[in-house]
């Protein structure tokens, strides 16, 4: 379409109706139109009149009613017929219909050749509209064919040999299907056929005999385009195809897209609409570009585009098509014309979303009366009650026409009713459009200030009259609605356009509920939260995150004045919000365990290398991730409302710590729940020994969620009580599971010495300590398989859980007697356990005899997270002996292949070491040194390397790397790294003061252990400046002349990780070097590395490089020609690099005081200058003078240089000055060859 030439791409878009822009009487319009065509009729198709018949439609003519209510009973119904989905009924009268007009457009086909050019085109366009008039219902013609007698001659004498395809060509080249692929499907289409009809059979038939017929319909079509591309105009004085003009190819291709956007098959309807939208849209962008031009190079003020014949046309059978077609099944994303916008939703009826992205596009082009009868006819669709398809379609062209934000009052006005009225619709599809409708109005957008501002008054005003019906029709929907999706996006939108309005809104309207509004919309949102599908449910919780807070903060302000009695119903409740908020919270915490995604590994792919950092993980947007994200800052906003609901209870109000009180124990209940096969209804069950990381990243992220919330409610006394039960129990459990999920609550209750609850870490202690010091029970019976299947049996499980379930619920119910000791009911959970496994004979807390422990998975895991519980108490519950701790920690960093365990248990030795450091005990710090120093042993171990040392592993390498990288992040400012004394002593081979007689060994270790050293410094520290001051240096000595290839890319990458840190500090002490040795001409491999450490410093800082910029141009130009091929290309990305930066540079301010050691070292300063103002800002070159011996010599030989010749000579001289390489472009016989001599 954009090679049109853009006279007829103007013709095709601004061409009037015979001049007449009125809504006329289509007499005078028939009778222009006569006068303009050819006199040639088409053809009688249905035995009326042909003066009644319509070919050429305008949107007016739809504001008589009686013509729109005769294309919705008489207009052919374009259902969902398909020739691989379903066929139409063979009793339908249509079908004869069809094959009837099939058959007349390939008669006349057939007869092509025999007839005259141009009466053949008339007569074909003129015999499609009159069918497409027949499909309307119209059954008239207005005018006839509007094709321009331009062209004269027979078919055959125009089209050139090279053009015509053969039948076969033809077939071979439109369908890439073998001839025995193209009879299955033939076959398929024949068992979709009633063969006992007559007329069906005869179908059949065709279809067996009529691949010749359509290739030679295929065929003609493909002549006429060539037919009309190759003739062309002559203009006075020029004779070449760029005047070539393509007014019939664009009619007859238009005239086509349009004649199928009606045909049985959807999927033909949908690809042509696609098609007009394309030609349209490329049409209309160089129109509009072509008339900006021309009014800015005369002046004038830009006129409106015209709204010509085609233009109109397409537009009304755009109408017709939102009014005709009914298929809705289609399942897939928006195929959107514009691509800059991002679709969230699915298209129920792909045919219809582009009839009515067309139509909104020519909405834009269309004059004031052309929109506003749009406007008008689109409502009174909206109004049809026969078929909700009509409803839809109209509602769909409204959604479109609001991205466009036009100033069409028409369309504001009747905007409100329409919507509401399709909220309210009986059919979920018609409802979900109105709901997109809303929240395409709610994200315009608008540039200009005064259009902004009338923009928000009207977005206002559909707040306030959308947002109860919106929220009424969300509530009356069943969740696996089809316009659930929908209603909750708007809903999102609403709330996040205005909350208070929203409120205000929803608030205004009583109905018959006992509860609230705001009530009724949480427990809603509740509800939707237990959808199986994930896109649903992101939205409840992005609604839920924008809601709360509001919600919170309102009732809390109308608590100083309104009791907790609801007052007719349109009150809220504090009790009432704050059990609703419970029921979110427990809703909620379920999520955590019934995420499909978490059936599978989503991790366990870490990125290595350069990507070492704290706590790195692969980044991934898919659904799991975003869930993730939404549910954990819709919890943070829960846990921070009923914060603040707490401390605004009255002292003798007890009813809201009852209600948080039992959504504690309903969630504690929840977490031993997973654990348990016969209590797990979810999507999984929780195993200790599973491969799945995701499993144990859930659980310890339901954790973390769990103890934020009793933190925030630790002022309630059972809550301490509930957990010191609990916890204490599961720690003697005989299930591994449910022992490790106790240690997990301990540490992250404990995270960082936080001591809210004393008395549970107390309790805690001793359990904790015994079972790293000895085998616990659970570790005995998961040794004999005998005893395992024991404790696997339902029943055996169904007692344990009872027992905890029983008496927790009981102690609640005594929770006011002070006579109630925790530790009782602790035994009596123990007791009740011990009883069921003595029916066995197994003595379960005295001892399991005769048991040969052997390590294994479940032993590593559980007490790597036993030590992690102890280290998070702090200090105080450390043992005498720390051995077994490390031991467990260290084992499971080298094996454990779960990130997420291993990572854990990284930060349990960093945070020993921590608290060791603080120790006075001499003994403390000979441990912390110790680990430190095997820690930096496997850190030391790059990851290319070929061998590992006995008794380590890749993985352990990988995690001790981790190690390094926190205690360096987590260590005081104020430090410097040679204040860890077992980490300098490894990093002495890069100590500038030190004796260069080093291993390469000890080299290389060393360097790999600063690399992901330097991934965790931090600006303005003093380690980082002590880092950089101390060892920069030697590791640029490294980068440019070391032998080892590791070594060398090593080193570049830690010069430039401490140059991104701290540019200011390093770039002096780095940037002298690397001239050093770029100077070196005799030493390639040294000039080499300088070149590639340049590069990679300039690559990673970017703009912060501005203030080197000047002082660094000229170095790389002098390497850009230096005879090692890798220095100059390497030399040549730097330069390109620096070229991007230079715009930003102030060549006036010097600022030599950063860098004097460049300055006094031969700094060119004119040559930063001419670079930066002449090749890169675009200055004028300096004026130029020819010597006068030159500019006497070549006038003496007659010769006198013109002014762009002498610019000419300064612009090589200009090159030569900078020793750059560049070319002198110019037309032929200019003088080139003399400005070079």
């Amino acid at each position: 379409a954009r090679f049109i030439p853009l006279g007829d791409q103007k013709s095709f878009l601004k061409d009037c109706f015979a001049g007449d822009q009125k809504e006329g009487n289509n007499n005078k319009v028939e009778e222009v139109a006569s006068k303009g065509g050819c006199g040639c009729a088409p053809k009688d198709i249905s035995g009326q009149k042909q003066e009644n018949r319509r070919e050429w439609i305008k949107v007016q003519d739809f504001c008589d009613s009686s013509l729109l209510s005769l294309v919705l009973e008489r207009g052919r119904l374009l259902l969902s017929c398909s020739d691989s989905q379903f066929s139409m009924n063979s009793n339908n009268l249509e079908d004869d219909e069809y094959n009837r007009e099939n058959q007349m457009l390939h008669n006349l086909d057939l007869s092509a050749p025999s007839s005259n050019t141009q009466d053949y085109l008339r007569e074909r366009i003129s015999l499609q509209r009159s069918i497409l008039a027949r499909r309307l219902g119209f059954g008239g013609i207005l005018s006839s064919s509007i094709v321009q007698n331009s062209h004269e001659g027979n078919l055959n004498d125009i089209i050139k040999d090279e053009d015509l395809v053969k039948s076969s060509e033809s077939s071979t080249r439109t369908s890439n299907m073998s001839a025995r692929e193209r009879n299955v499907k033939r076959l398929q289409k024949r068992k979709t056929v009633d063969n006992t009809n007559a007329l069906k059979s005869k179908k059949v038939k065709l279809k067996e005999d009529g691949d010749n017929e359509d290739e030679v319909d295929d065929s003609k079509i493909r002549k006429l385009i060539l037919l009309s591309l190759g003739e062309y105009s002559k203009e006075e004085g020029y004779s070449s195809r760029i005047f070539l003009s393509q007014r019939n190819p664009q009619t007859l291709l238009a005239t086509d897209l349009l004649y199928h956007s009606f045909h049985p098959s959807w999927h033909i309807r949908h690809g042509s609409l696609l098609g007009l939208s394309a030609l349209l849209r490329s049409w209309r962008s160089r129109v509009e570009d072509a008339e900006e031009r021309n009014t800015r190079s005369h002046n004038d003020e830009k006129e409106p585009s015209s709204f010509g014949k085609w233009p109109q046309d397409i537009l009304a059978r755009c109408i017709c098509v939102l009014a005709l077609d009914r298929f809705g099944d289609y399942s897939g994303p928006v195929i959107e014309m514009d691509q800059s916008k991002k679709t969230e939703v699915t298209a129920l009826a792909p045919v219809r979303e582009v009839a009515a992205q067309v139509l909104s596009f020519l909405l834009v082009m269309a004059p004031l009366n052309a929109q506003t009868a749009c406007i008008e006819v689109l409502q009174s669709l909206t109004q049809c009650d026969s078929a909700w398809e009509v409803r839809h379609g109209a509602i769909l062209a409204f959604k479109y026409i609001s991205d466009l934000n036009m100033d069409i009052i028409s369309f504001w006005k009747s905007i409100p009713t329409i919507v509401i009225q399709g909220l309210y619709d009986d059919n979920d599809d018609v409802r979900g459009a109105s709901a997109q409708t809303i929240s395409h109005i709610l994200t315009s957008e608008k540039s200009d200030a005064r259009e902004k501002n009338l923009l928000e008054e009207r977005i206002e005003g559909i707040c306030r009259s959308c947002s109860y019906p919106v929220w009424k029709s969300l509530r009356e929907v069943h969740v696996s609605s089809s316009c659930c999706l929908e209603l909750l996006h708007c809903l999102c939108n609403l709330i996040e356009y205005d909350c208070g309005l929203f409120l205000q809104m929803i608030r205004s309207h009583a109905h018959e509920s006992n509860l609230s509004p705001m009530e009724e919309l949480l427990q809603k949102l509740c509800a939707i939260l237990s959808f199986e599908s994930a896109s649903v449910r992101l939205f409840c919780l992005k609604t839920l995150s924008l809601i709360i807070e509001p919600i919170t903060h309102y009732i809390l302000k109308m608590n100083g004045s309104i009791t907790d009695e609801d007052n007719n119903g349109q009150c809220e409740s504090i009790k009432g919000v704050l059990q609703v908020y419970s029921n979110i919270l427990y809703a909620l915490f379920q999520s955590f365990f019934s995420d499909v995604h978490l059936m599978s590994e989503n991790e366990g792919k870490m990125q290595h290398g350069d990507k070492h950092r704290v706590g790195h993980e692969e980044e991934t947007t898919d659904i799991f991730t975003i869930s993730q994200s939404a549910r954990e800052k819709t919890w943070t906003k829960l846990v921070d409302s009923i914060n603040c609901m707490i401390q605004h209870k009255r002292a003798s109000d007890d009813s809201r710590d009852d209600i948080l009180c039992d959504t504690v124990l309903n969630l504690l209940l929840s977490l031993v729940k997973v654990t348990l096969p016969q209590y797990s209804s979810r999507c999984w069950v929780y195993k200790i020994t599973s491969k799945l990381s995701n499993q144990y990243r859930c659980l310890s992220s339901a954790t973390n969620a769990f103890v934020m919330l009793c933190k925030s409610v630790a002022n309630i006394n059972r809550i301490e009580s509930y957990l010191i039960i609990t916890i204490s129990t599961l720690l003697k459990s005989p299930w591994p599971e449910q022992c490790e999920l106790g240690s997990t609550l301990v540490g992250a209750l404990a995270n960082q010495g936080d001591k809210t609850f004393p008395n549970l870490f107390e309790q805690c202690k001793p359990i904790l300590i015994k079972a790293i010091e000895s085998m616990p029970t659970c570790l005995q019976i998961d040794s004999n398989s005998t005893l395992e299947a024991i404790r696997s049996e339902a029943s055996m499980q169904n007692i344990c859980f009872s027992a905890m379930e029983t008496v927790l619920q009981k102690y609640g119910n005594h929770h006011k007697s002070q006579n109630v000791i925790v530790d009782s009911h602790i035994s009596t959970i123990t007791k009740i356990w011990s009883d069921a496994f003595r029916r066995y004979n197994i003595n379960l807390y005295d001892g399991i005899g005769g048991l040969q422990i052997s390590p294994s998975s479940t032993s590593m895991r559980l007490l790597s997270t036993n030590c992690h519980a102890v280290i998070s108490i702090g200090q105080d519950c450390l043992p005498s002996k720390l051995t077994p701790i490390i031991r467990a920690l260290v084992t499971l960093i080298k094996n454990e292949e779960s990130h997420s365990r291993s990572n854990t248990a990284c930060c349990a030795i960093v945070q020993l070491i921590l608290i060791l450091q603080k120790s006075d005990d001499e003994q403390h710090s000979k441990v912390w040194k110790k680990i430190v120093t095997n820690m930096c042993g496997m850190a030391c171990i790059h990851r290319l390397s070929d061998s590992i040392p006995k008794g380590y592993t890749r993985r352990g390498c990988r995690q001790a790397k981790i190690v390094i990288q926190m205690l360096i992040a987590q260590t005081s400012a104020a430090h410097t790294l040679q204040e860890i004394a077992p980490l300098w002593s490894r990093l002495n081979p890069l100590n500038c003061q030190v004796s260069a007689n080093q291993s390469d060994t000890d080299i290389l270790n060393a360097i790999v252990l600063m690399e992901s050293i330097s991934l965790s410094l931090k600006k303005d520290t003093k380690m980082c400046s002590h880092a950089s001051s101390i060892m920069l240096p030697s590791i640029t000595l490294l980068a440019c002349t070391s032998p080892v290839a590791i070594c060398r890319q090593v080193s570049v990458n830690i010069a430039s990780k401490l140059c991104e840190i701290d540019t200011r500090n390093t770039m002096p002490i780095i940037l002298p070097l690397i001239l050093k040795y770029l100077r070196s001409s005799g030493d390639d491999p040294s000039r080499l590395g300088a070149c590639r450490l340049l590069n990679t410093i300039v690559r990673s800082l970017d703009t912060a490089l501005c203030q080197y910029v000047r002082y660094l141009i000229p170095v790389v130009m002098s390497m850009m020609i230096d005879p090692l091929k890798q220095c100059a290309d390497l030399s040549a990305s730097t330069f390109s690099r620096l070229v991007r930066v230079a715009p930003l540079v102030q060549t006036e301010s010097k600022s030599t005081e950063t860098l004097p050691a460049l300055l006094s070292d031969g700094w060119n300063e004119s040559c930063s200058v001419k670079v930066i103002d002449h090749l890169i800002l675009g200055k004028p070159l300096p004026q130029y003078k020819m010597p006068k011996e030159i500019d006497d010599v070549i006038r003496g030989k007659g010769v006198i240089l013109r002014q762009y010749q002498i610019d000419g000579i300064a612009w090589l001289l200009f090159l030569k000055s900078l020793k750059l390489n560049g070319c002198l472009c110019d037309e032929m016989g200019l003088g080139k060859t003399i400005q070079a001599l």
